[in-house]
């Protein structure tokens, strides 16, 4: 039996407020971007920063507590799962797009998180691990 992996881990900051909308069965979905940056050496000592974005959409309840709670510029640190999702614009053309799909999140500091965090319900701030469990 073959055994595979599919998880990401982030640590990063929203690019905007998430972009919440719902399936025409009640489901609630938002999408938002988020940045990681790391510092890569450019030469001769000089040190330059390094942006990345990955697209996250998180699904039901969690979408519900990403619109309320997060803003651009929220940090948070998220799991997630690859998934990439294809369909077909106006023109008729295919497109692929891959994103995070969201399984747990802790809101951190940053854009308006610092003053949601201490008024979010416990369930917004995580699904499973306390803060105190951030791998780093």
């Amino acid at each position: 039996m073959s055994r595979s992996l599919n998880k990401v881990t982030l640590l990063g900051h929203l690019g905007a407020d998430p972009d919440m909308r719902y399936t025409d069965g009640g489901t609630a979905i938002a999408r938002f971007s988020l940045a990681t940056s790391e510092s890569v050496q450019a030469g001769e000592g000089n040190w330059e920063p390094r942006t990345a974005w990955h697209r996250v959409v998180a699904f039901g309840k969690h979408a519900e507590n990403c619109s309320q709670y997060l803003k651009k510029g929220s940090q948070v640190w998220l799991e997630g799962k690859l998934q990439t999702r294809q369909w077909e614009d106006s023109k008729g053309v295919q497109r692929w797009s891959t994103e995070i799909a969201l399984r747990d999140i802790i809101f951190l500091k940053g854009g308006n998180a610092s003053e949601n965090s201490a008024t979010a319900p416990e369930d917004a701030k995580s699904t499973g691990s306390p803060e105190e469990d951030i791998p780093f």
